[in-house]
């Protein structure tokens, strides 16, 4: 799921569910300095989105569906969405021997190791 502004057209994603045939709007994110916004999906108690957005330096908000905004959080340099598992998003690091995942309902991130094959 990916945000995009071109030529001052703004295409951005809608939540639809299509078993209750209803959709939810998310509210506008302007991010200074990009184009494009990175985004995941993820469910706690709250259903919840987040958004990575940025070239040099990345800034990551989260917003949860019934408000209407965006909550930054401590950034992390991620451009791909997310792996969603037992209320976090769940990023494998550069390294390839640790995943980086975000507590959804805490906003916080955390290392975790790969075990030894």
């Amino acid at each position: 799921m990916a945000f995009s502004v071109s030529n001052s057209i703004t295409c951005f994603p809608v939540l639809w569910n299509p078993s209750i045939m209803k959709f939810a709007k998310f509210p506008s994110l302007e991010i200074q300095g990009s184009n494009t916004i990175y985004s995941g999906f993820g469910y706690d108690h709250h259903s919840k989105v987040v958004a990575f957005s940025g070239v040099y330096q990345v800034q990551t908000y989260v917003h949860t569906m019934g408000t209407n905004f965006w909550t930054r959080i401590q950034d992390f340099p991620q451009h791909e969405s997310g792996k969603f598992i037992n209320g976090t998003l769940n990023w494998l690091a550069c390294n390839n021997s640790t995943i980086v995942s975000l507590d959804l309902e805490k906003g916080s991130y955390r290392k975790l190791l790969l075990p030894d094959i």
